[in-house]
Formats: structure tokens, C-alpha cells, sequence
């Protein structure tokens, strides 16, 4: 499967910011937030 050019970008911030926070699933979390929120607006 290949990825385009935003989805590997996408793979490698969250991977950076993983690593940043020492936590596997901070930025699933993050992201999930986020997209809970915009429901919500």
C-alpha cells in the first residue's frame, strides 16, 4: 500500500510528537480530541 505525500507527513508528526511526550498514543489521543471537538462546534 502506498501513502501519499500528506499521510506520510501525517505518520511522521505523530511519530515525532510520540516520541517527544515518551507516550505511543499521545498523539492518536491528540488527534482524536480534536476531531471530537470539531464534531461538537
Amino acid at each position: 500500500m502506498e501513502m501519499n505525500a500528506l499521510e506520510a507527513t501525517a505518520f511522521l508528526l505523530a511519530e515525532r510528537v510520540n516520541a517527544l511526550t515518551d507516550d505511543r498514543d499521545f498523539a492518536t489521543r491528540m488527534v482524536a480530541e480534536a476531531l471530537s471537538g470539531a464534531e461538537d462546534d
